[in-house]
């Protein structure tokens, strides 16, 4: 296979890996961003921590200068889940979340999109959580869910900035998913879950990464700006 595309993937999670070796299989030169360094043979890796603003800018210029182009960014880096309440929680606690999912992805986003913006082309998809769709109910993490709706609005204005030079913006918001970010929830209530989700289903990493490609492929050439829950019908946006 010829690998003619290049996407860049912010964290290396469980959605993140699965994002990676999709993509792989699909034609793009798969670039990782990372503080924990792999050796999978099948990806490039830059030990970087996105909440250092230099090491991202170093990162990104090494990108360019080896791969020339970034066709692709999926940010997928998350902090750990506190669960705890708001009126629970220290500022240090809330802004160690906004590190992460907010200002670590700022960083990633700024460099890439003035990137995009001088090619004139590429797709920026950020994960948020379905928490920050209509309706659905908030749960007892305060910091995580305010960190989604400010990754959002990031998202939400980079769109603004960029549809115009030909790259679109995209947030996917999924539902609860049994990764290691959840590796703390019962799995006893996964059955309670998909008991309740219409759809009887709990959403997968390999449904991210499907829609990922989607929304990445020419296809999806004249969408933007979308924010897009993938709850098994928890949410309607209609």
């Amino acid at each position: 296979m010829e690998y003619n595309k290049t996407a860049l993937v912010c964290g290396y999670g469980d959605v993140g890996k699965t994002l990676a070796k999709k993509l792989r299989t699909q034609g793009y030169t798969v670039i990782i961003l990372s503080r924990n360094f792999d050796n999978n043979p099948d990806h490039v890796f830059y030990q970087c921590n996105i909440t250092d603003s230099d090491q991202v800018e170093q990162a990104i210029q090494k990108v360019c200068q080896n791969f020339k182009t970034i066709n692709l960014l999926v940010c997928t880096a998350v902090s750990e889940i506190q669960r705890a309440y708001l009126l629970d929680m220290s500022v240090a606690k809330v802004k160690a979340d906004f590190e992460t999912m907010f200002f670590g992805a700022f960083n990633v986003l700024q460099q890439v999109g003035l990137v995009m913006k001088q090619q004139k082309s590429g797709t920026i998809i950020g994960i948020t959580s379905v928490v920050t769709e209509q309706n659905f109910p908030a749960a007892k993490m305060g910091a995580y869910i305010a960190a989604k709706y400010a990754l959002k609005g990031l998202l939400r204005q980079m769109h603004q900035e960029l549809v115009e030079y030909g790259v679109r913006v995209h947030a996917v918001a999924p539902s609860f998913m049994r990764t290691k970010l959840n590796s703390d929830v019962p799995e006893r209530v996964d059955e309670f879950l998909i008991e309740k989700n219409p759809m009887k289903h709990m959403v997968n990493p390999e449904e991210i990464g499907d829609l990922i490609l989607f929304l990445a492929s020419d296809q999806a050439l004249y969408l933007s700006g979308l924010s897009i829950p993938v709850a098994a019908g928890e949410v309607s946006n209609l």
